[in-house]
Parts: structure tokens; C-alpha cells; sequence
């Protein structure tokens, strides 16, 4: 410890240092922000020794995440936006545009991957602009990838156009109704023809469109799970497309066809789905190429449930109910491989009738009861229809779901568990 008297020599020595390095502060603190991280080399003059000076690099601000633009269909001033098409113009790849409730006459053009939302429902009505009108449209040939959730679209040529796209779609939780175009012209609910994306529809309700989804050549893979077809020329028109599809808890009701998917080069599995009293056949896979697979799933009142002529990929039916068709329950007269269809329940103990199977099919082993919880479909009768939980599914209120967004009630995946109430009960059990 130095004596006391030398303290203040001490306390000079520290204040000489700070003086000093005050003077060398100007030289510290010349920094450019934009400097990279090389350091220039120091210059020596005489005895004296420059100091260097010090490069910093700096962290660019992070990019703003996804911006939510809110619809409320009113021109008032305000930071919420009068019309869609304004929200979607202004709209950045990954944002969303939230649609709050109201009925909206209006067209929207979409080139961005946004997310067309109405998570409290929000129509969209077409009836008073025209014959030709399309609600939502992706212009031909673009990669745009958008979502469209929680509307109802009704009154248009076509619902959702993504004709000739390729990026990848998303439908859910919206119901397409009276998308029937006039004259020659035949509506959609969603027109994907011609389509090279990948697309998914889900928990939505196709009625009385000229199509529910017209996906004619298209290249992309399908998914379609827990989706109602009810009274179309076709529920699924999929002629010549080359995709993969996975059809799995959905309904197809009093169509023309049910799954038209002729000539089609993809593979096809359908599962836990009901086909009923569509005029001309449930499912049409007359003259396709790959394998195709139905499993668990009911046929009632059908011309001919399942329509196999000419196929030409290996092709399997089980643990399936097949009743009251008018025709034939398997048309695979000309099929180049033969189908399995054993392992199936035909009404009766007994099994199928002589012309239930015709062609190239195997419908032997029957099923002596129906599969699974199915078993209240035997001896019911199948002339009188007590009820039809199909209908309640179409008139719901919306129930909540996570995230906010109304599903079409309880119908849509409850309703899916049971076939024609006492009559046809089908399990509701698979992939969701």
C-alpha cells in the first residue's frame, strides 16, 4: 500500500491517463457504419504512431413477418379496406386478407400466395354482375399458391378459377351453391383444368353447381377429405388427369356421376366415402391406366355403382356396401386386369346377385354381415328413408373451429359418420 503522501500524486498520475485518452477519442470514434470487416493497416510517421481505426459491422433490421388486411366493405376512412381486390392489391407474398361478415358482389383477381380468410363466414354473391362472372380468379399460368377459407360462393359462372395454374391451392371451410353458368356454358364450383399444382379440399360443401370440381388433365395431386358433392353433372370431373387423388370422408348425393375419373393416369384411392343416388354411377373409372382402390365406403341406388369397363391398372373394392343398384353394382365388362372385389357386403348374407358383377371381377367371399359398425344397415329395408342427416348438414349453424374459422356444423364430419340415419350408418373411422 503506498504512504498516504503519495495519494495525491497518484490521484494526478489517473487524471493525466483520462486527459490522454480523451485525446485519442476522436480517432476511437470515427467509425463508418458501413465498413467491412477489414482493418486498414496503421501508418507509422516519425516516432509518432497513428491509431487504427476500429471497422464494426452492423445487423440488418429483420424482415416484417406476415401483415393481416382486414375487409369490412365500407368506405369510411378508416385503415380497414372497402373491397377485397384493394386488400389483395396491397397484399405481400405470406400475408393474410381477413374478410369480415357481410355479402360482397364482387370479382377478385389473386396473384400472390395470400390467404383469402371470413373466419366468421362472409359471402360472396355473384347473381347481379352478369352471366360470365368468376368470384375468385388466378390468372392462367401463374404459380400463385392462395388459400381461400370460410366463404360462401353462390351466384356465379365459377367459384374459384385456377384453370391452367400451377401452384399449389387450398379450399377449405367454404361451401360453392348455384355456380351453374346459363346456355352452353356449364358452371363450377372450382374449375382446376388444365392445373399442374397440388391441391386441397377440405370440410366444404359443393351444391347444385354445373360441376363441383372440374379438374379435367389436371397434373397435380388431389386431396379431398370430408367434402359433400350434392346435385352436379359430375361431383368430381376428373377425365384424363394425371395426378394422384385421395378421396377420404366425403359424400357424393344425387349427382349425375359421382367421381367421374375416365381415362385418368394417377393412382386413386377413395375411402370411407357415400355414394348415393347418383343417376349414372358412383364412381366412373371406365378406360383408366394406374391403380385404383375403394375401401370402406357404401354405394346405394345407382345405375351402376362402380363403372370399371376397359380399365387397364390393377383395381381392388373391400369392406364396401353396395345395395338397390339398378344395373349393375360392378360394370368391368372389357377390363384388361381383373378387379378384387371380394371381401364386400351386397345386402345379404347371401352375397352379390348374378348381375351385381359382370366382367372381369372377382366378388366372391362375401361379407355375411356388414362391416364394422354398419350392422344396423341389414334388415332395415332400403324404400323408406326416415331421415336424411345429409340435409342438416347443408343447413347447420357454423361451429367453431381452431384457428377461428366456421365449419359448415356438426354435418360435414358428424354427418359423415352416418348414412341415411337408421339405413345406411357408415364408419366414419380412416385418415382425417
Amino acid at each position: 500500500m503506498p504512504p498516504l503522501d503519495a495519494v495525491p500524486a497518484l490521484r494526478a498520475a489517473g487524471v493525466l491517463v483520462l486527459v490522454v485518452a480523451a485525446l485519442a477519442a476522436p480517432g476511437l470514434a470515427a467509425v463508418d457504419a458501413t465498413a467491412t470487416a477489414e482493418t486498414p493497416t496503421p501508418t507509422v510517421a516519425g516516432t509518432a504512431t497513428q491509431t487504427p481505426t476500429v471497422a464494426r459491422t452492423t445487423t440488418p433490421a429483420p424482415s416484417p413477418g406476415p401483415t393481416e388486411l382486414v375487409v369490412d366493405g365500407a368506405a369510411d376512412g378508416d385503415d380497414q379496406y372497402a373491397t377485397i381486390q384493394a386488400a389483395v392489391d396491397a397484399a405481400a407474398d405470406g400475408d393474410t386478407v381477413r374478410v369480415r361478415p357481410g355479402t360482397y358482389h364482387a370479382t377478385v383477381t389473386v396473384g400472390k400466395n395470400v390467404t383469402l380468410l371470413a373466419p366468421d363466414g362472409a359471402t360472396l354473391d355473384g347473381s347481379t354482375l352478369g352471366p360470365n362472372a368468376t368470384a375468385i380468379t388466378v390468372p392462367d399460368g401463374s404459380g400463385a399458391a392462395p388459400t381461400v377459407a370460410g366463404f360462401t360462393i353462390t351466384g356465379y359462372l365459377v367459384g374459384v378459377d385456377g384453370a391452367g395454374t400451377a401452384g399449389d391451392w387450398t379450399v377449405r371451410n367454404t361451401t360453392f351453391r348455384d355456380n351453374q353458368g346459363t346456355g352452353l356454358e356449364t358452371g363450377n364450383g372450382v374449375d382446376a383444368a388444365r392445373s399442374t399444382g397440388d391441391w386441397t379440399v377440405r370440410d366444404a360443401t359443393f351444391e347444385a353447381n354445373g360441376y363441383g370440381v372440374d379438374a379435367e388433365r389436371a397434373a397435380g395431386d388431389w386431396t379431398v377429405v370430408a367434402t359433400i358433392f350434392r346435385d352436379h353433372r359430375n361431383g368430381i370431373y376428373a377425365r384424363y388427369a394425371t395426378g394422384d387423388w385421395a378421396v377420404r370422408r366425403a359424400a357424393f348425393l344425387e349427382n349425375t356421376q359421382g367421381v367421374y375419373a375416365a381415362n385418368t393416369s394417377g393412382t386413386w384411392t377413395i375411402r370411407n366415402a357415400t355414394f348415393r343416388e347418383n343417376l349414372q354411377a358412383g364412381v366412373d373409372a371406365s378406360q383408366s391406366s394406374e391403380a385404383w382402390t375403394i375401401y370402406d365406403s357404401t354405394f346405394w341406388r345407382h345405375l351402376r355403382a362402380v363403372d370399371a369397363f376397359a380399365t387397364n391398372g390393377a383395381w381392388e373394392i373391400r369392406r364396401s356396401m353396395f345395395a338397390g343398384s339398378g344395373e349393375h353394382a360392378i360394370q368391368a365388362t372389357d377390363a384388361f386386369t381383373d378387379g378384387d372385389a371380394r371381401r364386400n357386403w351386397w345386402g345379404t348374407a347371401e352375397g352379390a346377385r348374378a348381375d351385381d358383377c359382370v366382367g372381369n371381377v372377382d366378388c366372391g367371399a362375401p361379407l355375411s354381415t356388414p362391416p364394422g359398425d354398419r350392422a344396423r344397415f341389414e334388415g332395415t329395408g332400403l324404400t323408406e328413408v326416415d331421415r336424411d342427416p345429409f340435409v342438416d348438414t347443408l343447413t347447420a349453424e357454423p361451429t367453431a373451429t381452431p384457428g377461428g374459422i366456421a365449419a359448415p356444423g356438426v354435418g360435414v364430419v358428424g354427418a359423415l359418420g352416418a348414412l341415411l340415419g337408421a339405413v345406411l350408418l357408415v364408419r366414419a373411422g380412416g385418415e382425417g
